[in-house]
């Protein structure tokens, strides 16, 4: 599995348990990442759960919102109501 594969299962895990509502920070997300060994070039792998997020975002799973100074992701609701 790749660092990428990786990061984008323990996102899907990680806000499946949350409530929609709840929003995760990018600080929050690096953090996060910063648990683990950076690669062979020495990327972070905060910095790959960071784009891995943002590909969520691009592809409508996730939500991208600012909430004072910081940017946060959270599960996008869709509305099943007709």
């Amino acid at each position: 599995m790749s660092r990428h594969e990786q990061a984008r299962a323990i996102l899907e895990a990680l806000f499946q348990r949350r409530p929609p509502s709840e929003g995760i920070s990018e600080a929050r997300l690096y953090a996060m990442g910063r648990e683990y060994p950076p690669d062979d070039l020495g990327v972070s792998f905060g910095t790959v759960m960071l784009e891995e997020a943002e590909k969520m975002a691009l592809e409508g799973r996730l939500e991208l919102y600012r909430s004072g100074n910081a940017y946060y992701f959270r599960p996008r609701v869709v509305n099943k109501t007709q």
